[in-house]
């Protein structure tokens, strides 16, 4: 029993301390700071979906969820986004190359302008409550699925 634990030691221990296995560890999407106009504090968010990365735990904190998707079910990516606050006031705007894109928003009303492939506007209403998060699809119907514009 106590060379199985030293066994099991060691393999930990090289698995925390060899800088290959730490960097896989910490390879996925990354999270990115949205620095708004003055008087804003900083948002937190991340473009991801695609792979593996959609099985990570982090995006489940986020209060806001987007997921950006053609006429069917297929996803897209290459989508500017802009989300207003209740006032009309810009909340957050990004450019995100995945289909999914989490953002750390107050709670609150919400209006977001998605423009996918730069040419095909869409508009959405959501509320965020705390404690939860919000999901919104944001469907693309210029967008054929399997098209390579």
């Amino acid at each position: 029993m106590l060379k199985l634990n030293k066994k099991y030691l060691a393999f930990l221990c090289f698995i925390l301390f060899n800088p290959f296995y730490a960097h896989a560890f910490e390879m996925g999407d990354p999270e990115l700071i949205y620095e708004g106009p003055s008087g804003w504090q900083s948002i937190k968010y991340a473009c991801t979906g695609v792979g593996e990365s959609r099985q990570d735990p982090r995006w489940e904190k986020y209060p806001l969820k987007l997921t950006f998707t053609a006429s069917g079910t297929a996803y897209i990516s290459s989508v500017e986004v802009k989300i207003k606050d209740q006032k009309g006031d810009l909340a957050f705007e990004a450019k995100c190359n995945s289909p999914w894109l989490v953002v750390n928003l107050k709670p609150g009303s919400y209006r977001v302008e998605a423009t996918a492939l730069e040419k095909y506007p869409q508009k959405a209403s959501f509320k965020i409550n705390s404690g939860s998060q919000t999901s919104q699809v944001i469907r693309f119907p210029e967008i054929k699925s399997g098209s390579r514009e």
